[in-house]
């Protein structure tokens, strides 16, 4: 029982022996009435201010004098000057061994859920380090609210539920707390300060079980961060080889080109991991090849893959063919790729190909009927003019095309350029009146030639089909050549809409117009994905 007229001093005594972790003489005190849940006054210094003897039992990781005080009435949800309870000293500081010997022994506000000045809970604690769940099923007996979010307070864990913390717990086969929480209704939704869910969290640290659970329990595979990121992105730039990859490749609805804030894709991750299906969904609904991953990350370094491999500039056909997918490379060229494309390193797709990394996630598999029309698109684009010394050197030194094939191809290939040649345009304009002078041109070229209306026209699908059968060889790359261009003005006429909402007021049409016409495709995605940012704080 405590005593009401200890003088400061005698309490200063206590206090100092507490602090020394001198056990037999705390027990004395203690036996002589002395207050277990005093506080230690300002002599003992800013560190100490307000501990009881049970702060300084967890300071000093001292089990004995722990379960001792607690016999006698200490409360574990006291807080110091520094709004730490016992229970948040033993997590912050000392060693959380010792938590299930203090919820075990306490026998005053057990389970009174204390908030530090962060936000962080007792039961968040539970979450975070205990083995046994029933710890954590008390708390929530007692009202605890399983949402329940830290502050925005912290450079680690600001805005985390108690799944996040569930989440960060050491993986194993399986996960009872984040299944209690699940149970009880914790929302996997909810986000951090940096908009991570609980499922981009076990992404990023490859808590695969916890991943599973999350999925059986219907996380959102698409949710965004802060960063635009999915899931996903945090697999892939970890390693892409977890089983939580696979599961969520075969889900993911493929109605968007997902990119995150450095403009890494959908379509880029499902190249480099040899998604063909996805892929082949991605490219028919109309998903640009040629994307470029920006070179820096939000730390101003250099962003890399895996810790090794430099992702600046790389588009979707550098992806395929760092890892060898000759089959996602015919596809993506069929769709229009630039096979002359250069990362910032000044590296084309086919370098990749034959250069050594030892980093790849599979073994070089030779499919080479796809590998022979990938060279046959090379030979092709050099007949006419399309492609460059680098890349030509490159394909040799690949073993892509034997040092003689091109002279023994150029002669079919030219023979189908001046058959091109003859088809004229209807009402094509003087500079591009047939179907030769389609070929090379860039988006923004196409995008102005097909905004002839009569041209549009003329250039149909059905015509574009008819013409991969006519022209074996030049007929899929004048078909990708059109759909760059449509592509083009499909997005400009998103991005007006965008840049009005970003801009709040409405922009005269020649000025928005005049802006947008410089940017190329990946900025027009840019410009429209900043408007839906916006939208979604508002």
């Amino acid at each position: 029982m405590e005593h009401p007229n200890f003088s400061p001093e005698n309490l200063r005594w206590f206090h100092d022996a507490c602090k020394r972790n001198d056990l037999e003489l705390i027990k004395q005190f203690v036996e002589q009435g002395y207050p277990v849940n005093s506080r230690a006054d300002s002599s003992f210094g800013d560190e100490f201010a307000d501990y009881t003897p049970l702060h300084f039992a967890v300071k000093n990781e001292n089990p004995e004098a722990v379960m001792y005080l607690l016999h006698y009435g200490a409360d574990i949800s006291k807080k110091s000057a520094n709004s730490w309870s016992p229970v948040h000293l033993a997590y912050y500081v000392s060693s959380i061994n010792l938590l299930p010997t203090i919820f075990d022994y306490s026998e005053v506000n057990t389970y009174v859920n204390a908030v530090d000045d962060r936000g962080l809970s007792h039961f968040h604690i539970c979450c975070r380090t205990m083995d046994d769940p029933s710890y954590v099923g008390r708390f929530i007996d007692r009202g605890a609210d399983v949402n329940q979010k830290t502050l925005f307070l912290s450079s680690y864990d600001s805005g985390f539920t108690p799944l996040h913390f569930a989440v960060l717990r050491k993986e194993a086969e399986a996960n009872p707390i984040l299944t209690l929480l699940l149970k009880n209704g914790a929302d996997h939704s909810l986000k951090c300060e940096d908009g991570l869910t609980p499922l981009h969290l076990a992404c990023k640290l490859d808590k695969v079980c916890s991943g599973m659970l999350l999925l059986l329990s219907g996380a959102d595979i698409v949710a965004r961060d802060d960063k635009n990121r999915l899931p996903l992105h945090y697999i892939f730039y970890r390693n892409c080889t977890s089983y939580l990859a696979d599961v969520i490749f075969e889900n993911i609805p493929t109605d968007r080109n997902y990119r995150d804030f450095q403009r890494l894709s959908l379509l880029h991750m499902a190249c480099f991991c040899g998604k063909m299906s996805l892929v082949d969904s991605l490219l028919a609904q109309g998903c640009c090849p040629n994307g470029r991953v920006i070179a820096i990350n939000e730390n101003g370094k250099e962003l890399l893959f895996a810790g090794k491999l430099s992702l600046a500039g790389l588009t979707p056909l550098h992806m395929a063919l760092i890892e060898s997918r000759w089959m996602i490379a015919e596809m993506l060229l069929l769709a229009g790729a630039d096979i002359n494309a250069e990362d910032d390193r000044g590296n084309s797709p086919l370098w990749y190909s034959y250069t050594p990394l030892g980093f790849r996630l599979s073994r070089e598999v030779i499919v080479y009927p796809s590998k022979v029309i990938v060279a046959k698109h090379v030979m092709a684009c050099q007949a006419a003019g399309l492609i460059s010394a680098k890349v030509k050197r490159e394909s040799l030194q690949c073993g892509l095309v034997a040092s003689g094939t091109y002279k023994y191809m150029f002669p079919g290939c030219r023979a189908q350029l001046e058959r091109i040649e003859m088809v004229r345009i209807k009402n094509g304009p003087v500079e591009c009146n047939n179907l030769r002078g389609i070929l090379g041109k860039n988006e923004f070229e196409m995008a102005k030639l097909l905004t002839n209306k009569s041209v549009a026209s003329w250039l149909s699908p059905n015509y574009l089909d008819q013409l991969t059968k006519i022209f074996l060889v030049y007929g899929y790359m004048i078909k990708a050549q059109v759909n760059k261009g449509f592509r083009r003005i499909e997005k400009l006429l998103e991005a007006v809409d965008a840049l009005e909402r970003l801009t709040v007021a409405r922009l005269p049409v020649p000025c928005s117009e005049q802006i947008l016409s410089c940017l190329c495709y990946d900025d027009l995605e840019s410009v429209i994905e900043a408007s839906i940012a916006v939208q979604e704080q508002e």
